[in-house]
């Protein structure tokens, strides 16, 4: 029994998955994303130094934003403009909205699968097909 609930309780969650990436995909900042890749992958075939550099001076850029937001950070901490509270806190917000969208979409697929009538063994069904296409 319990293994069956893990089971239904990881095809819900891959559904889920799939459900979001087949949605932003299909959205107009998916199509760019998608447009996005195929010309890094081309420019990529044609000149993979170029790319390589590219890459290591973009890393070197975020590198120093990293490290100009950490000495802001400590900073904050050092003059008492940010404590460690206010971090904690930022950091708890984001997490209740991030598990506020994650059991949305949960529910959305539940009520989905709750109105059709699927067994676990259609969700494998239907994962698998999607798999292949």
């Amino acid at each position: 029994m319990a293994k069956s609930m893990k089971l239904l309780k990881t095809a819900v969650l891959s559904a889920t998955a799939a459900a979001a990436l087949t949605a932003f995909l299909r959205s107009d900042a998916g199509k760019k994303a998608r447009k996005s890749v195929v010309k890094f992958s081309k420019e990529y075939r044609e000149d993979p130094q170029a790319k390589h550099e590219e890459f290591l001076k973009k890393a070197q850029e975020y590198s120093a934003q990293t490290y100009e937001k950490w000495a802001n950070l400590k900073e904050q901490f050092q003059t008492g403009e940010v404590t460690v509270t206010d971090v904690v806190e930022a950091g708890k917000a984001k997490a209740d909205y991030l598990r506020g969208q994650s059991v949305d979409a949960f529910d959305k697929v539940k009520e989905k699968i709750a109105s059709q009538n699927l067994s676990t063994k259609d969700l494998l069904a239907s994962i698998k097909e999607k798999r292949k296409s």
